[in-house]
């Protein structure tokens, strides 16, 4: 069986995921993080939050809107082609071992967010709009930016007006309803 809205929809979320390290980690084209080795790995961990996030709102439509059986085939398929897109940007020279070390890490923070964000309550709340705690962040928006924040907090953070530009850059993407098409039509 193809997946090729599976493949399309794995490119859809790269690329948005790449856009939103540029949004995060640089300001027009000057890096926020000076270090390029320091700016190098937590442009991948930023990276790999976005992936993390639209893999998990993935789920959630999957899972709603079609049965179990389907949300089942949909993410294992979705992780096969997931991991070879990403191994061809950020890995196409690399050791056997270094591969299964990515994959393996890969999957250990991608349950642990999917615990994370399965007890958020929806896409966003206005309640915890404002504020910047892991205890208050109910919605799934805040919950990644308050991720994203403790990724980058050592170094810059997340002032709140790149919330704002990261919240709107996300919901502007999710308005756009072509993720939704591609996901429950994922085995055509």
């Amino acid at each position: 069986m193809e997946f090729k809205n599976l493949e399309k929809l794995t490119n859809i979320f790269i690329n948005y995921s790449l856009d939103g390290v540029n949004l995060t980690l640089y300001k027009g084209d000057k890096p926020l993080i000076i270090d390029k080795s320091l700016r190098n790995i937590k442009s991948f961990l930023v990276f790999e939050e976005f992936i993390f996030f639209f893999m998990h709102l993935a789920n959630r439509i999957v899972y709603v809107k079609l049965n179990e059986e389907k949300g089942i085939l949909f993410q294992k398929e979705f992780l096969k082609i997931m991991f070879k897109s990403i191994e061809e940007i950020f890995y196409k020279n690399a050791p056997p071992e270094r591969i299964y070390k990515f994959e393996d890490d890969f999957l250990k923070n991608l349950n642990k967010r999917e615990i994370e964000y399965s007890t958020c309550k929806g896409l966003i709340d206005d309640k915890d709009f404002s504020l910047f705690n892991e205890h208050f962040n109910t919605s799934l928006i805040n919950k990644f930016l308050y991720n994203i924040h403790i990724l980058l907090f050592e170094e810059i953070g997340l002032e709140p007006l790149m919330r704002l530009v990261l919240q709107k850059y996300i919901l502007e993407l999710i308005k756009q309803n072509e993720i939704e098409v591609l996901i429950l039509n994922f085995d055509s």
